[in-house]
Parts: C-alpha cells; structure tokens; sequence
C-alpha cells in the first residue's frame, strides 16, 4: 500500500471530495480556527469541531475531549435563522464520530434528558 498523498490522491478522489477539501482549503487560508477562538472566546487545546449533519438537521459540536467530562455545546445551524445554542452532547463526543448516529444530546437548552 502506497503511503498517502493528498496532492496525489485528490485528483483521483470524488467530486464531493475535492468540494470538502476546497471548502477546508478556503477555511484553512481565511484562518477560521483564530476567528472561531475569538468568536467563542476559547483556547484551543485537543478540542474538535464537526459539522454534524443528522436527521436532516445541521448541527455544530465543538467537543471537549479531553479537557472536561462535562458535555459538549451543541449550536444548531437554521436554514433560515441564525445559528444558535441548542444543548450539550454526551461527553466525548470525538469518539463517537465514526458512530452512524454521532449525536446524542445530554441536555436541550438546559433540560436534562433521561436516558
């Protein structure tokens, strides 16, 4: 097996996947990870931050990792509103990224959910 190579091999990949690296490419060159820090007045360590797409919702995790045991803020992504807070995904949410269903929800605005 051949090691990997990004400029290689996205020339062979998907459409979708020349779309989603010139979308991170664009992202990378504007410096999003300062904006970001300064928008939501974090530091950043070992978090992640996905786009969730799930149940036909768009959903923004900013998860913790290792940092807290406590659950990761959940904004929802609105077609026509502006993105806002909806709630806390069960801790460790980097680990459920492989998952079908990624998103659990811990707390919804603040109400706690049973499991």
């Amino acid at each position: 097996m051949q090691k990997y190579d990004l400029d290689r091999d996205i020339l062979a990949a998907s459409s979708d996947a020349r779309l989603a690296y010139g979308i991170l490419k664009r992202l990378e060159e504007a410096g999003w990870r300062d904006l970001f820090a300064t928008a939501f007045d974090i530091d950043w360590s070992d978090q992640s931050l996905a786009v969730v797409v799930q149940s036909g919702l768009t959903w923004l995790v900013f998860s913790s990792n290792n940092v807290s045991d406590d659950g990761d803020p959940v904004f929802a992504i609105w077609d026509e509103e502006p993105m806002s807070y909806f709630g806390e995904a069960k801790d460790r949410f980097d680990w459920a990224l492989q998952d079908q269903r990624p998103l659990v929800f811990l707390s919804v605005l603040g109400e706690h959910i049973v499991p």
